[in-house]
């Protein structure tokens, strides 16, 4: 969504502001110019955001087919975790206002860069052209000392300066030819055209800003030759500054008055102390933040319309949701995460124990590649009672996993556990975490009909032999022609009974989570046509509770 990948985008010109303000301070430690440093990360803090959202293939896009149907996984599917801080539906309400705003300040922008480009053209035209100190410049009653032209960069002067003496005129031409030789015109009108372009940006407004001042600082240094020359151009930029108005689309001698002091301060600075351990620690910062700026979750943050999650969901969506064996991308060698046998079982709670109380506790979190529990993902769905939550917390650390797998691949893979607490026959108390179970083996034909299951009673998919399984061919839910068009991505988590002919029994139908109202609505709407395999027990359907997640996701390059 356009929310979120704008608060992106300034996270990222930030991060790029940061590393050149860092990179400044060691240049200058080493007494270098910085005007191409700003100049750099200005370009890239604004065309970068931009580009990749067209060029990059946000990790989610991988996994999911045609964009205009939603990605039906398998009941064991995993799903990512909802980011707390890109809540999806709010930023949906919010898309078109921030557009229009976008739109309305962009427009008043260009509107004042043409009126600009006028005066600029008028000043040319009507402007007096008059032999200063060996130099042609143009001579206006309001405009100057400035820079005007792109191609042929042309030095403007107020009128007044003619009555100055010659000492300070050559100090005011020798400026304005320093920024037409080094190109300056250039970098100006680029800090333009971005901020105009991306108005909303205020870290490219800033980045802006210290272009400007580092143009005009290393102008002054280059300008500026002697000692008494630094105090003669001191009282010269006070004395434009209190007579002139800046302008935002030149290069000035005096362009605002809160740079003069930074200005004039730089001028009479004295070298620094330690410059090489000075530039070493700002190459160090400057590093850091660009190493965040590329980091993975800021480019999910500018390519996809939901951003990566919080720390302890770590590991790409692609990763996690592809492990699953029945969603469309996995293949013969993706697996969900299992619990290996042997995993001592879990303590009985004293009180509980002696209260003969018994219960579940259905519990999802996160397996690591080694095998360990994240114990930071736990998320508890059902519980019997808190204290047996309490111990299945604590026993967390212990559990050990076959990992999920993708393509071979071990891979970080959310899991739903069921841990069953009940009292043994001989009076002791066992816990334990049954893995998924396998498939069942061919059982020989016979001519005695197998028990009838009651048509009433609904099982977990831990208690069959055969959970519930999409039929192949079954069409999944239509994704929302307004989300869809609006580029937004998001997860339905719905809980349904199946029954024993393969259909959902839509009296059950429950919406545990979900990223928009639309996409529940499509799902509702899909599940009452949706056809399933029955779970079996026994080799006879038997009514299953599912817990399935619905992933609505676009495709960058329609297939």
């Amino acid at each position: 969504m356009i929310a979120q990948w704008m608060l992106g985008a300034i996270a990222f010109s930030l991060l790029c502001g940061v590393a050149a303000l860092a990179a400044e301070r060691g240049l200058r430690a080493l007494g270098r110019q910085t005007r191409l440093v700003w100049a750099a990360a200005l370009a890239i803090a604004a065309m970068w955001p931009v580009i990749a959202r067209v060029i990059l293939v946000p990790p989610v896009d991988r996994i999911t087919g045609a964009p205009a149907t939603a990605v039906v996984l398998d009941v064991n599917a995993t799903v990512s975790a909802a980011n707390p801080f890109f809540p999806a539906a709010i930023f949906a309400r919010i898309d078109d206002v921030l557009l229009s705003t976008w739109a309305i300040a962009t427009i008043l922008l260009l509107l004042q860069l043409v009126l600009a480009v006028r005066t600029l053209r008028r000043v040319g035209r009507q402007a007096q052209r008059v032999n200063v100190n060996g130099e042609q410049v143009l001579v206006d009653d309001t405009l100057g000392p400035a820079v005007i032209g792109l191609i042929a960069p042309t030095i403007v002067i107020p009128a007044w300066l003619l009555g100055m003496d010659d000492a300070l005129r050559t100090l005011v031409l020798r400026h304005e030819r320093e920024h037409c030789r080094v190109g300056d015109p250039a970098l100006v009108w680029l800090s333009v055209v971005a901020t105009t372009l991306l108005p909303w940006n205020f870290a490219l407004w800033w980045i802006s800003q210290r272009l400007r001042l580092a143009m005009e600082i290393d102008c002054d240094a280059r300008t500026v030759a002697t000692d008494e020359d630094r105090t003669r151009y001191a009282k010269l930029l006070l004395l434009i500054a209190q007579r002139k108005m800046s302008a935002r689309f030149v290069p000035m001698l005096s362009d605002s008055q809160s740079h003069l002091g930074r200005r004039i301060s730089a001028m009479h600075s004295e070298p620094e102390r330690r410059p090489a351990l000075r530039a070493a620690v700002a190459c160090g910062v400057a590093i850091l933040a660009v190493t965040g700026a590329c980091s993975s979750r800021m480019v999910s943050n500018l390519t996809s319309p939901t951003p990566a999650s919080n720390a302890s969901t770590t590991g790409t969506r692609a990763e996690i949701a592809a492990a699953s064996p029945g969603s469309a991308s996995s293949s013969a060698d993706d697996q969900v995460p299992k619990l290996l046998t042997g995993t001592a079982g879990l303590l009985y709670p004293a009180e509980l124990r002696a209260a003969k109380a018994t219960g579940p506790v259905v519990a999802m979190y996160i397996v690591n590649v080694d095998g360990t529990v994240d114990t930071t993902s736990l998320k508890v769905l059902m519980s019997a009672h808190p204290a047996f939550t309490t111990v299945v917390r604590n026993a967390l650390p212990a559990l050990r996993y076959d990992p999920a797998r993708k393509a071979g691949k071990a891979v970080r893979g959310l899991t739903q556990q069921y841990f069953m607490f009940d009292l043994a026959r001989d009076g002791s108390a066992t816990a334990t975490a049954p893995p998924t179970p396998p498939l069942p083996p061919a059982r020989p034909t016979t001519t005695a009909a197998p028990s009838p299951q009651p048509e009433g009673k609904i099982y977990f998919d831990f208690q069959v032999e055969m959970p519930v399984s999409l039929l192949e061919g079954s069409v999944g839910p239509t994704y929302p022609q307004q989300l869809r068009e609006a580029r937004v991505q998001g997860v339905v988590l719905a809980q349904y009974v199946v029954d024993v002919t393969g259909r959902a029994d839509m009296t059950t139908f429950k919406v545990l989570k979900s990223d928009h109202d639309s996409f529940s609505d499509a799902v509702r709407t899909a599940l009452s046509e949706m056809q399933f395999n029955p779970a079996l027990l026994g080799g006879q359907p038997v009514r299953q509770l599912v817990q399935q997640p619905f992933q609505f996701a676009l495709d960058s390059k329609p297939r």
